[in-house]
């Protein structure tokens, strides 16, 4: 069985090899072996001269058939009929096709249409924000890619969101859909906790408290700066944070912002981590905040929750269903991160700790596989064992 995976995300090229940052060979083995015995990725191809923070993402099951095409402005304008020539056939040539929902998810679930292939459609955020607040040219091409994307997924029969009712009420399907991660918590354990609690009991009350924020530096949807500008506010008050940026891009617009407002600092740029280390990483954190001006159900997230890293974000999009409500903010709220950031005393960080550890055993191996199980047997029944009974 040959799957397709088409996506708007980049794959990056080096030495004539594939990397990625999230898609890994073993992210894609749990999501969607053994439901096929062949994936081929289409992803945007962008090549690199070096790989630092990337994982060597072929395997001998897992291939790659990308468009080359980086620059967002080729790649909603000038470089569309590049982007149709590859998808149609990486579709054509696959016996199933997984959408997930953007540019080249629209186009992929049209061809899978056309061609008569089962498809799958993924919802993993919001299409109109995360084009908005990307570029100018996302600006122009948010209203005309969203209204695609709720066209594709209200027909598509099968739906796979990773929020458990957000991107539902935004994009409703008449089809079979399920809520349900693409993020696996494989390190869940309760020494994580004990951990935690003991850390955050031994605090100094001198102690400065180290936040993070996991994301690209250089793209202003991520909401960093709001942080800082937190930071900074709160410093005239004498409370004084370390802010840690893991991830990668040009932090030049955030180090000079923090350079204004006299933070540079309690600033540490740590660039990009490689996602193995990222949970050691973590647990030498005291919280962890998304300030994300729009997300679907940030990996990073769920992630320090399982290590039972109090946590803090913004309420957009799936980031409410996984927060306490005392921990939530809105997108932009300077103030409304101030507040939370003066609340973390003793007490509100071990409620926290508790609440989000429990909250990610939703997210654990066992619990998500046996949900996506459900979901992809379904699929493989209705798509392809009935036919070969019929045959």
């Amino acid at each position: 069985m040959r799957a397709s995976f088409v996506f708007s995300s980049r794959a990056y090229k080096y030495k004539g090899k594939y990397y990625t940052v999230n898609l890994t060979p073993s992210t894609l083995r749990k999501l969607y072996f053994p439901y096929c015995d062949q994936l081929v990725m289409c992803l945007r191809e962008k090549c690199v001269d070096h790989v630092d923070g990337l994982t060597y993402a072929e395997d001998k099951d897992i291939s790659y058939q990308c468009a080359k095409i980086d620059a967002s402005i080729d790649f909603y304008l000038l470089k569309r009929p590049l982007l149709e020539k590859t998808i149609k056939k990486v579709v054509r040539e696959s016996d199933y096709v997984i959408a997930r929902m953007g540019l080249s998810g629209v186009i992929a679930a049209k061809y899978a249409r056309k061609l008569h292939k089962p498809y799958v459609c993924e919802v993993v955020g919001p299409a109109y924000q995360n084009l908005f607040f990307h570029s100018r040219i996302g600006k122009i091409a948010a209203p005309y890619i969203e209204k695609m994307v709720k066209r594709e997924i209200r027909k598509a029969k099968y739906v796979c969101y990773v929020t458990e009712k957000t991107l539902q009420k935004q994009y409703p399907t008449n089809g079979y859909s399920v809520g349900i991660s693409d993020v696996e918590i494989l390190d869940y354990h309760p020494v994580n906790l004990e951990n935690r609690i003991n850390k955050i009991k031994n605090y100094r009350p001198d102690e400065r408290l180290k936040l993070v924020t996991l994301g690209p530096v250089d793209k202003a949807m991520k909401g960093q700066m709001y942080v800082i500008q937190a930071i900074a506010e709160l410093k005239k008050e004498n409370y004084i944070f370390e802010y840690h940026l893991v991830g990668g891009g040009n932090p030049e617009k955030l180090i000079d912002l923090a350079k204004r407002l006299g933070v540079e600092a309690q600033l540490v740029f740590a660039g990009t981590v490689n996602h193995e280390k990222v949970f050691e990483y973590l647990k030498d954190m005291d919280v962890y905040i998304q300030p994300s001006l729009t997300e679907g159900l940030p990996r990073a997230l769920i992630e320090a929750m399982s290590i039972a890293l109090p946590c803090a974000g913004s309420n957009v999009d799936g980031i409410p269903e996984l927060l306490e409500r005392e921990m939530v903010f809105e997108p932009k709220d300077v103030q409304g991160i101030m507040r939370v950031l003066k609340s973390l005393d003793r007490g509100t960080m071990l409620r926290n700790a508790e609440f989000g550890f429990r909250k990610a055993f939703y997210f654990t191996e066992d619990e998500a596989s046996r949900r996506r199980k459900e979901f992809w047997e379904n699929f493989i029944k209705d798509n392809f064992t009935k036919a070969s009974e019929e045959q």
